[in-house]
């Protein structure tokens, strides 16, 4: 009797765990973080049952993107279509879908809209010259639209990405955001903007996981550089200063933006964010970066 009445106890316990989460609005899941040749961060989206590998993308504005082979097997309704211009200034039009509910783990969203990604758009992704810890073949991107609805952490360099809102948990986890740096960041529906003070003055930096490099406007800085990295020029600046933390030296690669790209001085790339796991809480609008 007194066994059965522990295990008893013990259910209702974790069933009072279980519904204190579900009431109190939090939530946790732990995914692995994969990379494919290009550098970019890489985890498993489920749709209609069935689990797609998708590149984490920040600097996409949509819910997320699919290769046309993946829409050709899922239920699907039309919806119009995507427009979008990337750094390089080249402006894209696809077929726009709606899909009734996909997966990030056990976290469901509903009414998700995808893009038909386009075959023909140049991206900001260089082969890494270093050996990745494994590789991946994304058939899509998840974008910023979708990932704004939960809070998570990207830790590339042990391979999670969570998926949380509880910070109790995530010190569980090995990561005590107290002890992390705080930055603010400014959240639009083009960009999620940090302000990082280098040796060119202060700089409005779009985050971006889609980019494999970090990258400042080149009409910034003058035409005589002569060191060049992946077929782009290259600066350092010796300060990388968020919210009063230096994390420089850092190296800049100097690419000519578009009209349309006015707001935007600099890209935060993944050449950052590997050596940095970053949290993001887009309720409060606040950037935690450890390291």
């Amino acid at each position: 009797m007194v066994k059965k009445g522990g295990i008893t106890f013990l259910l209702a316990v974790i069933f009072a765990g279980c519904l204190w989460s579900f009431f109190d609005g939090s939530y946790h899941e732990v995914l692995p973080l994969e990379f494919s040749d290009a550098s970019d961060p890489v985890v498993e989206v489920t749709i209609n049952g069935k689990g797609y590998p998708l590149a984490v993308d920040l600097g996409s504005k949509f819910f997320i993107e699919l290769d046309s082979k993946v829409l050709e097997d899922i239920p699907k309704e039309r919806a119009g279509v995507g427009h979008w211009i990337n750094a390089f200034g080249n402006k894209y039009t696809q077929p726009k879908y709606k899909l009734r509910e996909v997966f990030l783990g056990k976290q469901s969203f509903q009414e998700v809209f995808a893009i038909e990604q386009s075959s023909e758009e140049d991206c900001l992704f260089w082969k890494s010259s270093e050996e990745k810890k494994g590789k991946v073949v994304p058939c899509g991107h998840i974008g910023r639209r979708l990932l704004k609805k939960r809070n998570f952490l990207i830790d590339c360099d042990h391979k999670r990405f969570i998926v949380s809102n509880s910070l109790r948990r995530l010190k569980k986890e090995g990561y005590d955001l107290s002890t992390f740096h705080i930055a603010p960041f400014e959240m639009t529906s083009k960009a999620i903007y940090l302000k990082i003070d280098t040796d060119q003055g202060w700089r409005n930096y779009l985050l971006d996981t889609g980019s494999t490099v970090t990258l400042l406007k080149d009409q910034l800085y003058p035409s005589c550089v002569e060191k060049r990295d992946m077929g782009l020029p290259l600066v350092t600046t010796e300060r990388f200063v968020l919210n009063g933390k230096d994390f420089g030296p850092m190296n800049l690669h100097l690419l000519p933006f578009p009209d349309e790209f006015i707001d935007v001085h600099g890209i935060l790339g993944m050449d950052f964010i590997n050596h940095h796991p970053i949290y993001l809480d887009f309720h409060e609008k606040l950037a935690y970066i450890g390291g």
